[in-house]
C-alpha cells in the first residue's frame, strides 16, 4: 500500500507539472487531441537496448533489456526483452534468483525541444522467476508480473547522441514478484534511433520517376 500511494503521488505530481505548463500556452493543453495529432504524424522505429538498475534486498543489480518498437511524433509504444539475477546470502548457504519477462511500454513526451526532453512511462511484463538452493533443494519456477512508472530525461548533444537519466518504481506483483519489487535508476549515454530512421528513409526515399 505504501508503494502504491508513493506511486500515485509521483503521477499526480507530474500532471500537476503538465497541467500548470498547458495553463501558460496561448491554447488549453488536451492530451486526447495531442495523442490524435501524434497518431496524425507518420511513424519511425526503433530497436536498441534498454538497461536500468535497481535496488533489492539492499543490493544494487542490473537489468539488461532489448527492445522494439514504434513512435509517432510524441508518443512510443515499445515491446522487449528483460532479464536479470542475483543472489542472496543466508547464512553458509544462498539463494539464486533469476528474472526473465517480455514487457510492453507506454511513453509520452511531456516536454521537447531539440536538445532536451522529458519522458512519462508506464510499462506492463508477464514472465517467470526462478529460485535455486545451494543446499539442494528443488527449484522453484513462479509466475509474476512487472509493473513500472517513472520520468525520464535527455540532452542531445550530438544529431544522433546524448545522455539520458530516469527514476520511477517497480511493482511485481503475484508469488514470483516477491524480492522483484523496488525502486529503478538508470543514467548514461543514449541515442535517438528515430531521428537515425528519419534520415535513412530520406536519404534513400526516391520518387517513382527518379528509379526510370
Amino acid at each position: 500500500m505504501r508503494t502504491f500511494n508513493r506511486l500515485l503521488g509521483f503521477w499526480i505530481a507530474i500532471f500537476c507539472v503538465t497541467d500548470v505548463d498547458a495553463q501558460n500556452d496561448s491554447f488549453p493543453w488536451n492530451p486526447k487531441d495531442s495523442i490524435r495529432l501524434s497518431l496524425n504524424e507518420p511513424p519511425s522505429y526503433s530497436l536498441w537496448f534498454d538497461s536500468k538498475f535497481s535496488m533489492i534486498s539492499g543490493e544494487t543489480i542490473k537489468i539488461s533489456g532489448y527492445r522494439y518498437g514504434i513512435l509517432w511524433d510524441k508518443m512510443a509504444a515499445y515491446t522487449g526483452y528483460y532479464y536479470s539475477d542475483f543472489k542472496q546470502i543466508n547464512g553458509k548457504n544462498y539463494d539464486s534468483y533469476k528474472f526473465s519477462y517480455l514487457s510492453s511500454t507506454f511513453e509520452y513526451e511531456l516536454y521537447r525541444t531539440h536538445r532536451f526532453g522529458v519522458t512519462g512511462f508506464g510499462q506492463v511484463g508477464a514472465g517467470s522467476r526462478i529460485l535455486r538452493f545451494s543446499d539442494n533443494r528443488p527449484q522453484e519456477t513462479r509466475f509474476m508480473m512487472p509493473l513500472e512508472f517513472g520520468v525520464n530525461g535527455s540532452v542531445r548533444f550530438l544529431r544522433y547522441f546524448g545522455v539520458s537519466a530516469g527514476v520511477g518504481s517497480r511493482v511485481a506483483l503475484f508469488r514470483g514478484g516477491q524480492n522483484f519489487t523496488g525502486p529503478i535508476y538508470f543514467i548514461g549515454f543514449t541515442c535517438f534511433p528515430s531521428t537515425m530512421y528519419k534520415d535513412a528513409k530520406r536519404i534513400f526515399h526516391r520518387p517513382a520517376d527518379r528509379w526510370w
